[in-house]
């Protein structure tokens, strides 16, 4: 998570760096096994995909009416 206000250019390089990271063979292996797989995306591509999960799973939490304790 990055400070908010954080310039794009430090979250440009930042994402760019990552998805390299992400794309090399031995943390490809190390994930899988581990059984996640490494998905190098852009900040808005994220924030879509976090804002898709969130409706998803608020309409299973409000349909079996789950609580936080």
């Amino acid at each position: 998570m990055l400070a908010a206000g954080t310039s794009a250019d430090v979250v440009a390089k930042l994402c760019g760096e990552v998805a390299k990271i992400v794309r090399l063979p031995d943390i490809v292996q190390r994930m899988a096994d581990l059984g996640a797989e490494p998905v190098g995306s852009s900040p808005a591509e994220y924030a879509a995909f976090i804002k898709s999960e969130m409706a998803r799973w608020s309409k299973v939490v409000k349909q079996a009416n789950i609580r936080a304790e």
